[in-house]
């Protein structure tokens, strides 16, 4: 008679066990159904060079950048032989053979308007050029060289309502330049790349295509 008590209470036991195991179950799939329902989906928008796009609120790292009111337009894309650039500005470039100097500056020409914004700015450390894989960086130092206003600044501020048109220097990373020189330099003088202005919520880029 115990042993059918005892075997009774194992057999409830385990019957609830399995139920609490089993309802576990199901709010861990609700859980998992919820937060992919409920995902940031991020979507990406292409521009075209002559175009301006409205930044809208749009940002790199932080929404502090507030870039509700900016604007920015490619004008045009150039490169210019790098030393020979450097050296208009009066800029000696010494040649190192671990750090292979590069080819070209990528400058990008562009139109930054401001339109009712006291208190936000652009982030240019977010600012890059990329052909699939590959990511080239506004070079600061030349940047400084050719545009002393900057004076060592990354974030842009204008004026509200003001527009201002500057040259924007890319130049490749040593690690590219070194690994394949051709094929990078290839590419710039052929393909088309993207300018990144933005990435969130909404990433956006424009098509810029580079003549010498």
């Amino acid at each position: 008679m115990l042993y059918k008590v005892f075997n009774r209470k194992r057999k409830i036991f385990a019957f609830w066990c399995m139920a609490l195991s089993l309802m576990l179950l199901i709010v861990w799939f609700i859980r998992i159904i919820s937060v992919n329902t409920n995902a940031f989906h991020q979507t990406t928008e292409i521009y075209n060079t002559d175009e301006m796009v409205n930044l809208d609120g749009n940002f790199f790292f932080d929404s502090n950048e507030d870039t509700k009111g900016y604007f920015i337009k490619v004008n045009k894309a150039i490169l210019k032989d790098y030393k020979k650039y450097l050296n208009s500005y009066g800029e000696k470039v010494e040649e190192d053979p671990e750090f292979p100097t590069p080819k070209y500056v990528c400058l990008i020409n562009v139109t930054i308007k401001n339109e009712n914004n006291s208190n936000g700015y652009l982030n240019t450390l977010g600012f890059s050029l990329f052909d699939r894989a590959l990511q080239i960086p506004i070079d600061y130092e030349v940047w400084n060289l050719i545009d002393e206003s900057i004076d060592g600044n990354t974030s842009l501020k204008l004026r509200k309502n003001s527009e201002v048109t500057l040259d924007l220097p890319f130049v490749a990373q040593s690690l590219d330049e070194d690994l394949n020189s051709k094929e990078l330099n290839d590419r710039l003088e052929n393909n088309t790349f993207q300018f990144f202005i933005c990435d969130f919520p909404i990433r956006k880029l424009i098509n810029v295509k580079f003549t010498k």
